[in-house]
């Protein structure tokens, strides 16, 4: 959905768990800025929309089949 519609970056405010796991799914935040104390500690973060795609293709390819349905979302954000 972010690509079909022009969204390029996420931004988040994630536990370290979290950020850790999906880090396992080739899915890489990026912290900007410190920990911070919201329901308990979380980390300020961001991902480009593109980069992320790409990471979890490459490493992930089981993932990324299912996160694209299988590419046929990527295509319809090339078309666009």
């Amino acid at each position: 959905m972010s690509k079909q519609n022009g969204v390029t970056h996420w931004c988040a405010l994630m536990e370290p768990t979290l950020l850790r796991m999906l880090a396992a799914m080739a899915i890489r935040f990026r912290p900007i800025g410190p920990l911070v104390e919201f329901r308990g500690l979380r980390q300020p973060c961001y991902i480009n929309v593109t980069d992320m795609l790409e990471s979890v293709m490459h490493e992930r390819p089981a993932f990324w089949e299912v996160i694209t349905d299988g590419g046929s979302l990527m295509a319809c954000s090339a078309a666009a």
